[in-house]
């Protein structure tokens, strides 16, 4: 999942499929391809969503010159 670790070539039109699990749990997988698939329990598709909402997976941002 070159993708996702963010080394996909430029331009190679790939996509993040996220599927949720009746359980509460979810899949992610990179589509067209969709050859590996990461599964998450509830608990653990929680923690990260939290996450993504709190901030913690934010790029750091630049300090602007003359700031």
């Amino acid at each position: 999942m070159a993708e996702v670790a963010g080394r996909a070539p430029a331009g190679s039109n790939r996509a993040i499929k996220v599927a949720r699990h009746p359980d509460g749990g979810a899949s992610i997988r990179v589509m067209p391809v969709g050859e590996f698939t990461l599964s998450y329990t509830a608990s653990e598709w929680d923690a990260f969503v939290a996450g993504v909402r709190n901030g913690e997976f934010d790029l750091p941002t630049k300090a602007q010159p003359g700031a």
